[in-house]
C-alpha cells in the first residue's frame, strides 16, 4: 500500500479517484502553461500571447500561494485586471471540466477541507508521509500536506534550506524553516 507520488501526481490521482465530488470527471485534462494562455486567448481574442502569458504566469503563481480570485493578490501583481482575469480564466477552466497544474493542489485540498470523511479514510491510509526536497515546496502543497496528516500521521521531510532554488517558482523556503513548529 505504498504510494510514491510528487504532490501533482499525488493531486491527479486522488482528483481522478474523488473530483465527483467537486463535480470534476475523472476524464479531465490536465493543462499545462501553453494550454492556459490557449484558454485565455479563447477569453481574449484580441490580447497577445505574449500579454496573456504574463497573465497566465501570474495566475500560476496566485495558485502556487493558495490564492482564489476572492484573495488579496497583491502579493502577486498591483495590476487592477488581474482579479477579472484570474477570475474569467478560472470560470473558463471549470466550465470545460479540466484543470492546471494549480489546480491539482488546491482543488485535492479544497476536497480535503470540505469534506471530513475522505480526509479522515487518506489520514489513516497515509499514516508516514514522506516528502523529499521539502525545501522546495510552495505555500499551497504545505498546506495540502497539512491536510492530509492527521493526528497520528509521521511526517518525515527531507530538505536543505540552502539549497532552494525554486522561489521563482513559488517556493517557500519558511515550510522547512518552521517545519517543527507547524507538525
Amino acid at each position: 500500500r505504498v504510494l510514491i507520488k510528487t504532490f501533482h501526481a499525488f493531486g491527479a490521482w486522488l482528483l481522478r479517484r474523488n473530483g465527483h465530488l467537486l463535480g470534476l470527471s475523472s476524464g479531465f485534462a490536465i493543462y499545462d502553461d501553453e494550454d492556459s494562455v490557449s484558454l485565455l486567448k479563447s477569453i481574449y481574442g484580441d490580447e497577445k500571447k505574449k500579454d496573456l502569458s504574463l497573465y497566465a504566469s501570474r495566475i500560476a503563481r496566485a495558485k502556487d500561494y493558495c490564492l482564489s480570485p476572492d484573495d488579496d493578490l497583491s502579493r502577486i501583481t498591483v495590476s487592477r485586471d488581474f482579479r477579472a482575469v484570474y477570475e474569467a480564466y478560472e470560470k473558463k477552466l471549470d466550465s470545460i471540466g479540466n484543470v492546471d497544474f494549480g489546480d491539482l493542489i488546491l482543488k485535492p485540498l479544497r476536497l480535503l477541507r470540505s469534506n471530513p470523511e475522505l480526509r479522515s479514510r487518506l489520514s489513516s491510509r497515509f499514516s508516514v508521509i514522506l516528502v523529499d526536497e521539502y525545501q522546495d515546496s510552495n505555500v499551497a502543497q504545505y498546506e495540502l500536506l497539512k491536510a492530509l496528516s492527521g493526528e497520528h500521521t509521521y511526517i518525515c521531510v527531507v530538505g536543505d534550506e540552502d539549497q532552494s532554488i525554486y522561489r521563482f517558482r513559488g517556493a517557500e523556503v519558511r515550510n522547512i524553516v518552521s517545519f517543527p513548529e507547524c507538525f
